[in-house]
C-alpha cells in the first residue's frame, strides 16, 4: 500500500509537468527536423541496402526529459514521430550523463548504426519488442547484448517530456536498450511491416 501511494506522489506531478512541456517538445522536434544530415542518411542506407524511405535517429546529446528517438521520413525530409528514450544504467551512467559501451554485460547504451531485424516478444514479460544488429565497431555486440527497442510503462506515463527534470536510469526501464513510449512501439511496427529492407537506427552521442 504505501509503496502504492508513493509511486502515486511521485508520478502524478511528473504527468501535470509532461502535459504543461508538450508543446514546448513540439518546438524542439521541429529544430531536431533542421539538425538531421538527410542526405547522410540516405547514402548510408543506400550503400547498405536498407530501407531508403524510414530512418530512425536517436540523439543521446539531448536531455533525456525531452523526445531524443525520433522517426524520420527520409523522402520528405522530415521527423513524422518522436518519444522519449532512456539510455543504460551501466559504468556509472547518471541520470544527466550516460555511458557508453559495446562490452558484453556493461548495461550501458551504445552508439553506431543499427539494423531493426525482426519483431521479438520479451521472455520475461512478454512485452512486444525490435531486435538489433548493430552495424559498427562501437555496437557490434548488440545481438550478443540481446540490446531490443522496447516499450517502458514509466515512459509512456510522461510520454510528452519531463524537462527540466531527467528521466530515472534503471535495470527495469534500460540495461542498454532504447526504451520508448508504447505510442512508438505501434509506429515502428507499422513501418517495419510496411518496408521490404530492414529499418536503420542511428544513435549519436555527445557531440
Amino acid at each position: 500500500m504505501r509503496r502504492t501511494i508513493g509511486f502515486i506522489i511521485f508520478v502524478i506531478p511528473i504527468i501535470c509537468i509532461s502535459f504543461f512541456t508538450m508543446n514546448l517538445g513540439v518546438n524542439a522536434v521541429e529544430r531536431m527536423t533542421r539538425r538531421i544530415d538527410y542526405k547522410g542518411l540516405k547514402e548510408y542506407c543506400h550503400k547498405k541496402g536498407l530501407s531508403e524511405s524510414y530512418a530512425i535517429v536517436v540523439d543521446f546529446d539531448l536531455h533525456s526529459g525531452r523526445h531524443r528517438f525520433f522517426v524520420c521520413d527520409l523522402k520528405k525530409e522530415k521527423i513524422i514521430a518522436s518519444s522519449l528514450c532512456a539510455h543504460g544504467v551501466g559504468k556509472g551512467s547518471t541520470p544527466r550523463k550516460p555511458v557508453f559501451s559495446n562490452e558484453v554485460g556493461s548495461l550501458c547504451s551504445s552508439l553506431g548504426h543499427y539494423k531493426i531485424t525482426h519483431k521479438h516478444r520479451m521472455a520475461s514479460s512478454g512485452v512486444m519488442s525490435f531486435r538489433l544488429d548493430g552495424l559498427d565497431a562501437t555496437n557490434s555486440n548488440a545481438h550478443q547484448r540481446g540490446i531490443l527497442i522496447h516499450s517502458a510503462k514509466m515512459i509512456s506515463y510522461v510520454r510528452w517530456g519531463i524537462f527540466p527534470f531527467y528521466l530515472p536510469i534503471n535495470k527495469r526501464i534500460s540495461s542498454g536498450c532504447f526504451a520508448v513510449d508504447i505510442d512508438m512501439m505501434d509506429i515502428i511496427d507499422n513501418l517495419v511491416k510496411g518496408e521490404n529492407r530492414a529499418i536503420l537506427l542511428d544513435a549519436r552521442g555527445p557531440k
